[in-house]
């Protein structure tokens, strides 16, 4: 699971690396880097429904969804998208270890 390194001496925390090796393929690994992340970046808050919403998407690409057909597309697929949310995270975690203005809260994450 993601977790956040040792702070340095003078307290500051030391900024993960944003290069994590995953299997876009692989849904529950994909789930378990954002609700790591989300952990890091708010360790605060409630973690919420990160982990359904990752299912729940599985079951719209797959066709278990009662009300999606399976996905057929070959341009655009379950992995596509597994691809640019793990991107869109990276970005986010990045953003917010760089202290960028304006703080992203919880809820906008």
């Amino acid at each position: 699971m993601y977790k956040l390194s040792a702070p340095y001496p003078n307290g500051r925390i030391r900024k993960p690396s944003i290069i994590t090796i995953i299997d876009p393929k692989n849904p529950p690994a994909v789930a378990e880097l954002v609700c790591g992340k989300y952990k890091a970046l708010f360790s605060h808050e409630k973690m919420g429904n990160l982990k359904r919403l990752v299912e729940e998407t599985t079951n719209l690409f797959t066709g278990k969804h009662p009300d999606f057909l399976l996905n057929t597309l070959k341009n655009y697929d379950y992995e596509h998208t597994l691809q640019a949310a793990l991107c869109l995270v990276h970005l986010l975690a990045g953003r917010h270890f760089d202290k960028a203005a304006p703080r992203l809260k919880a809820r906008q994450s």
